[in-house]
């Protein structure tokens, strides 16, 4: 892969354009590229932990000295432990094969496959590795946007469809705020998640209608123009 990582089970995903069968040409030098209008194209692609096994060792390895500290005595002789240390040792090799944004499943498969006890695989859990991951990605979402000016390419209320693991899905561009949009993000309400939110209105008056949906990338998007 270039980047001194081999996983033995492939969990990176293919590219966001592969997954929608759509390839865009490079445009010739000092000629402007051209899209479809129901679709937004970045010129510089979204850095994401799921498409760059570099930023994926990144996180894991800070997440590790944070989190599991106490388990890198193991391998480490050493007091002061850097991150490029934790990239070496045999637990960042057993995570990073193992874990495929899901704790719990994680947690299982380091306990069957890798020898992993139990106590040791909950870390997964207890340290929130999921939510941190997510966290993560939508920082580097955030100066993403910032740093090229981008700026939501949809109004709220259009039609659009995209794709979720090869699920074709459909909804709405709700109320999205600002701490999803300054991440790239949009506020998609499916059916589904329009009849949840007449639900939640009736428990929470400060929930604010057209808020609760799936929350989609801006370049995964497709307007349908019925």
């Amino acid at each position: 892969m270039g980047n001194g990582y081999e996983l033995e089970y492939n969990h990176i995903p293919a590219d966001v354009a592969y997954e929608h069968g759509i390839e865009y040409p490079y445009p010739d030098e000092g000629q402007p590229q051209e899209y479809p209008l129901d679709r937004w194209v970045p010129d510089v692609p979204r850095p994401s932990m799921e498409e760059d096994l570099g930023l994926m060792a990144d996180f894991l390895a800070n997440w590790i000295l944070r989190e599991m500290d106490i388990y890198l005595s193991d391998e480490i002789n050493k007091d002061d432990i850097t991150v490029e240390d934790v990239k070496q040792t045999q637990l960042f090799a057993d995570i990073l094969n193992e874990w495929d944004w899901d704790d719990a499943k994680a947690a299982e498969e380091l306990i069957r496959h890798r020898n992993w006890d139990f106590h040791k695989a909950k870390c997964l859990i207890d340290g929130n590795l999921l939510a941190e991951a997510d966290e993560y990605d939508r920082e580097l979402s955030r100066k993403w946007v910032a740093e090229n000016g981008y700026q939501p390419p949809f109004e709220q209320g259009l039609h659009v469809r995209w794709k979720n693991y090869g699920v074709q899905r459909e909804g709405v561009i709700g109320v999205t705020t600002d701490r999803f949009l300054s991440a790239g993000l949009y506020t998609v309400q499916t059916p589904d998640c329009m009849e949840l939110e007449e639900s939640i209105l009736k428990h929470r008056s400060e929930h604010i209608p057209g808020s609760w949906g799936e929350k989609v990338r801006w370049e995964d998007l497709e307007v349908i123009n019925d």
